[in-house]
């Protein structure tokens, strides 16, 4: 892949080529039960295709692509989650979700019969604008 290439999409951290994780989602009900996906900075995808950033391929509850995002506001240093374009729902912490919203560390998120917790590496006390 060339690196001049214009429709690559950038990363915010340029680290070589590699996505710096800047948090993680963590099965805790369903089929990834006790696994892990990395997240980076910008949006990351949620949906059962391979193509998405989280993809939850085994889980049928979840629609194929952008049954939802969650988002890593590297200016902010946020984290926000919203509802994909998809018709299946998406809650946070047991409230269903209709428009973006903050997410924290240990904040529950619900897709069809997936529960992931939530873990942020970046925030207030960590950047990896000193490492890279």
């Amino acid at each position: 892949e060339k690196k001049d290439d214009p429709d690559k999409t950038l990363s915010f951290y340029d680290a070589g080529g590699t996505e710096p994780v800047v948090g993680w989602l963590v099965c805790v009900e369903g089929a990834y039960l006790g696994e892990g996906f990395p997240l980076k900075a910008g949006r990351n995808l949620i949906g059962r295709s391979m193509k998405m950033d989280v993809p939850l391929v085994k889980e049928s509850g979840v629609s194929r692509e952008r049954h939802a995002s969650l988002i890593f506001e590297p200016k902010k240093r946020v984290f926000l989650v919203q509802p994909g374009d998809s018709s299946g729902l998406t809650y946070l912490n047991e409230e269903l979700l209709l428009v973006p919203a903050e997410i924290h560390d240990f904040d529950l998120l619900q897709l069809g019969g997936c529960k992931l917790v939530f873990r942020s590496l970046c925030g207030p006390s960590f950047s990896w604008e000193k490492y890279i």
